[in-house]
């Protein structure tokens, strides 16, 4: 059995970088749900993440959410889904990034990712590629919808309606 302690652990990772190296210090995010939107039978939840004191360009995220129609199940209601998912429009520091989960299988969450590449009049969106993923404060919004989801389609009354009104208490609401 592999045993490390934090003194070990601090000390590998100051042999193979400094720690100012690994990544900036967390700071939080600003959170803004949009209202929800549908398509082809599916309700989905509207999230978006930027850096505090940055305008959030909502509409630089109008091409993903096009994209990510087409990636979710052609039936949104059937055995083990209740057509149900969320999005998480992303402005990072760096570049923008598009997340979509949906429950299916009863209790699994699908998740898709997009990135953007490019600036300015004419950006692209691709599919995430190995190392791009979801994170830290996309996870905050992952875990709050997974509460939710527990709390309220797992739930021995399901309430699909109650599921779609939750909403991040962090998220500021966006009329768009």
């Amino acid at each position: 059995m592999l045993s490390a302690s934090t003194a070990d652990v601090a000390g590998i990772l100051g042999r193979v970088t400094k720690p100012s190296q690994i990544c900036a210090p967390y700071a939080a995010r600003t959170f803004s749900a949009a209202p929800g939107s549908r398509h082809g039978g599916w309700s989905i939840k509207r999230y978006y993440v930027h850096l505090p004191g940055e305008r959030l360009d909502v509409d630089a995220f109008r091409a993903p959410e096009a994209l990510s129609h087409a990636a979710l199940p052609s039936r949104a209601r059937a055995a083990g889904r209740a057509g149900v998912a969320f999005t998480i429009g992303h402005q990072g520091r760096d570049r923008k990034y598009f997340v979509l989960g949906w429950w299916d299988n009863e209790n699994e969450l699908p998740l898709r990712v997009w990135v953007c590449e490019g600036h300015g009049a004419k950006p692209r969106w691709r599919p995430a590629r190995d190392g791009e993923s979801v994170c830290v404060w996309d996870l905050d919004i992952v875990w709050f919808e997974r509460r939710m989801y527990v709390r309220h389609v797992m739930a021995h009354r399901p309430d699909g309606g109650r599921y779609l009104r939750s909403v991040h208490r962090r998220a500021r609401r966006l009329r768009v």
